[in-house]
C-alpha cells in the first residue's frame, strides 16, 4: 500500500469532516439566534400553514461546493486504496482488506444518500448518517495509517494495562459524539443557555423518546424554520452533555493509565489530556458564547482528534508502534 495515498486520503477525510460541519452549521444559521433553523427561507404551503414540501431548499454558497469538491476527490482516493490493497492482497506484506473495503461502502452509500436526497436538512437520520459516517472513515483511514506504518517494538505487557480503558473510553465517546450529531440534527443547540443545568433542569426526561423517530421529517413552519418541541431538544441537549460528562471522565482515566503505563504510552496520554481540557472548555464556549460556527466547528474537529488518538492507543497497546520517521 502506498503510504503518499494513504496519507492523502486521511488529509482528504479530516477536510471532509471540516467542510461538512462547516457546511451543516452555516446552512442551519447556527451563530444567529434569529436565523437558526431557518433552512427554507420564505417557504409557505397553499394552506399558507406548515409546508410539508418533500424536500428543503437545496443549499448554495461556497461551503456547499467546497463540500461537494471534497466529497468527490475524498471518493475517487477511497475507490483507488481499495483497487490497489484488492490487486495486492496476495502480497507477503498485504494489509488486511477489511479496513479499505468498509471505507469503500460507508463511501458510497453517502454519496448515494447526497446523490438521492440533496440537501438533508429535514431528514435527521440522514443527517446522522453524513456527521456519523464522515468520523467513520476518519477512523478507518487513521487505523490503515498506523498499519502502513507500524514497526513492532512496543511493550505488549504494559500495553494490557491501556487497552481496556482504551477501548471503553472509545465506545463512551463514541456515544457523546452520537448523542451531539442528535443534538445538531434536531437544532437542539440552543435548547439550553445556562450551566451546567438546562433551565433548571439536571437530567433528561420522558420527552426524551419522543426524539428518537429518526426516520421521519422535520415540519417547517410557514417562513421556513424547523419546528421542533423545546422540551425535547432540551432533553435531547442534557442527554448530550451527560454523555459528554462521561466521555470526559473515562478519557481522564485512560490518560492516567497511559502515563502510568510508561514511556510508550505517555505522551498519547499527556495529548491526550490536552485535547480533554481544550475539548470541555469549547464545549462550555459554545454555550456561553452563543454557538459561533468557528467554535461549534473546532468542537467537532477536536472530538475527532480525541477519536484518532484513543485509536493510536489502542494500536499501540497491541504491540506496534507508529514509525513515521
Amino acid at each position: 500500500m502506498s503510504p503518499r495515498l494513504v496519507v492523502a486520503t486521511l488529509v482528504m477525510c479530516v477536510a471532509l469532516i471540516f467542510a461538512s460541519s462547516f457546511m451543516h452549521l452555516t446552512n442551519t444559521g447556527l451563530g444567529s439566534p434569529d436565523s437558526y433553523g431557518l433552512i427554507a427561507p420564505g417557504a409557505v404551503s397553499e394552506a399558507g400553514e406548515a409546508t410539508t414540501a418533500k424536500h428543503a431548499i437545496l443549499p448554495s454558497g461556497i461551503a456547499d461546493r467546497v463540500h461537494r469538491g471534497v466529497a468527490n476527490v475524498l471518493q475517487i482516493l477511497i475507490v483507488a486504496v481499495a483497487f490497489v490493497a484488492f490487486r495486492k492482497r496476495k502480497e507477503p506484506d498485504a494489509l488486511p482488506l477489511f479496513v479499505p473495503m468498509a471505507a469503500l461502502g460507508v463511501s458510497l452509500i453517502l454519496a448515494f444518500l447526497g446523490a438521492w436526497f440533496g440537501s438533508p436538512l429535514r431528514y435527521p437520520w440522514i443527517m446522522m448518517t453524513n456527521l456519523i459516517g464522515g468520523f467513520t472513515l476518519l477512523a478507518l483511514f487513521w487505523w490503515l495509517a498506523l498499519d502502513v506504518f507500524a514497526s513492532s517494538g512496543a511493550d505488549s505487557k504494559r500495553g494490557d494495562r491501556v487497552r481496556t480503558p482504551a477501548i471503553m473510553s472509545l465506545l463512551v465517546l463514541i456515544v457523546a459524539i452520537v448523542l451531539g450529531a442528535w443534538t445538531d440534527v434536531y437544532y437542539a443547540a440552543l435548547a439550553c443557555s445556562t450551566l451546567p443545568d438546562c433551565q433548571g433542569q439536571w437530567l433528561p426526561g420522558l420527552k426524551l423518546w419522543e426524539g428518537l423517530s429518526m426516520l421521519g421529517t422535520l415540519d417547517i413552519d410557514a417562513h421556513g424554520r424547523v419546528i421542533i418541541d423545546q422540551a425535547v431538544a432540551a432533553d435531547i441537549h442534557m442527554a448530550h452533555r451527560i454523555g459528554a460528562l462521561a466521555a470526559s471522565a473515562m478519557i481522564f482515566w485512560l490518560a492516567i493509565r497511559s502515563w502510568n503505563a510508561g514511556s510508550g504510552f505517555r505522551p498519547l496520554g499527556v495529548l491526550l489530556l490536552l485535547l480533554l481540557l481544550i475539548q470541555t472548555v469549547s464545549g462550555i464556549v459554545t454555550v456561553a458564547a452563543g454557538l459561533s460556527v468557528a467554535v461549534v466547528v473546532g468542537h467537532n474537529l477536536l472530538s475527532a482528534l480525541l477519536v484518532i488518538n484513543i485509536l493510536t492507543l489502542i494500536h499501540r497497546s497491541a504491540g506496534k508502534h507508529r514509525a513515521l520517521s
